[in-house]
């Protein structure tokens, strides 16, 4: 695995976080928001969470440190989207713009 630089990697992460089509999945969701989902989804993602996980060690290891484990997470993140909302929801199509 090539290592990214973390500013590099840091960019990349902000400029899709501030993405129009971002907000929904900036920050966890809330039980309360969607009923249901922390049963059917095994593995929960946000950006939050990803920022996290480039920033902060994990066991002495940032849990981000490639172009490919970003684009891993990200991924998880419209997974559970689609898995929980369905491709043709409001949210699946903005998961997949």
């Amino acid at each position: 695995k090539i290592h990214a630089e973390p500013t590099q990697l840091l960019q990349v992460y902000k400029k899709i976080s501030q993405a129009k089509t971002a907000s929904v999945f900036r920050r966890a969701v809330h039980p309360k928001d969607a009923p249901g989902y922390h049963d059917r989804i095994l593995f929960p993602m946000d950006l939050s969470l990803v920022r996290k996980l480039m920033v902060h060690p994990v066991h002495s290891r940032k849990m981000i440190q490639t172009y490919k484990e970003l684009h891993k997470y990200l991924g998880l993140i419209c997974h559970n989207c689609l898995k929980f909302n369905g491709r043709d929801s409001d949210y699946g199509v903005v998961t997949r713009e």
